[in-house]
């Protein structure tokens, strides 16, 4: 069994997408008290990413060439998900 997680998807609704990864990687006995503890400890829903830090990336890193990579590897893996009647990548 295999599949996709969307980090949106994770951050939205953390406790059912952390089910379904365990059921992909063939986890069946999740320990409940494990999994709330990772939720209790999450409650901000940050994954521990800092909020402070450098704030002074560019708006656009990418050249227009590396832009265009970037669109047909898009396009291509949302391909492979349609043929796998996977959910398409969160583009927005």
């Amino acid at each position: 069994c295999g599949g996709v997680v969307y980090y949106e998807k994770l951050r939205r609704d953390t406790g059912p997408q952390l089910l379904q990864m365990a059921e992909m990687l063939g986890i069946s006995n999740v320990n409940k008290d494990r999994l709330d503890c990772v939720l209790r400890h999450n409650q901000d829903n940050t994954f521990k990413r800092s909020e402070s830090g450098p704030k002074n990336y560019p708006k656009n890193p990418f050249t227009e060439s590396q832009h265009l990579l970037i669109l047909k590897s898009i396009q291509s893996v949302q391909m492979a998900l349609k043929e796998r009647g996977l959910d398409p990548l969160p583009v927005d």
